[in-house]
């Protein structure tokens, strides 16, 4: 069998068991199209390959244009030895939907986490701790345009996770800018 055509629309990798990779590469290797790109999705299975790309953007077009959250990188724990101001946001490999992340308070906390990672050949990138009010999803398919609003309605401070209410938003120039730009 050889499908024409194959719509990625999930995670290829992420709890164990769910770790599609080798049927993406499968794909790729018998060159059957796919949208999103396959090189689109496995530049997406990896944080630090996102955050590169989105670093590039920034450098392109600017600060103000394009803003970004800071983001540190340490490829395993020995490498775990300074930090941005805390409170901090540590996230284990490439773990999604609230899962391998802890929101660190402090220095001891944070190297609890590195003797864990000690057990592990995981990276972990962390980032300062702000205090989610909703985040905002937008899309782009071919040239039409989406975008929504998520708030968390169960409390949590991860508010990708629980319970949240969507609702339509604007799109905005800026908005339309930055779903242009990440599409390349």
């Amino acid at each position: 069998m050889q499908p024409d055509f194959v719509l990625l629309r999930n995670e290829v990798y992420s709890l164990p068991p769910h770790d599609f990779r080798n049927t993406l590469m499968g794909l790729e290797f018998a060159q059957v199209p796919c949208m999103n790109s396959s090189e689109a999705v496995f530049g997406l299975i990896e944080r630090p390959r996102v955050y590169a790309a989105l670093n590039r953007l920034q450098q392109r077009l600017g600060k103000e244009a394009f803003p970004l959250i800071s983001q540190y990188y340490y490829p395993n724990f020995r490498e775990m030895q300074f930090t941005p101001d805390y409170p901090i946001v540590a996230k284990v490999a490439h773990g999604q939907a609230g899962y391998g992340k802890m929101k660190i308070p402090d220095h001891k906390v944070f190297e609890d986490l590195a003797s864990v990672m000690a057990m592990s050949t995981h990276y972990v990138t962390a980032e300062p701790f702000l205090t989610g009010e909703y985040d905002i999803r937008i899309q782009k398919v071919g040239d039409k345009y989406k975008c929504w609003k998520r708030q968390t309605i169960s409390g949590e401070w991860k508010t990708n996770t629980g319970t949240s209410l969507v609702t339509p938003l604007e799109l905005t120039e800026q908005y339309k800018m930055w779903a242009d730009e990440a599409s390349t």
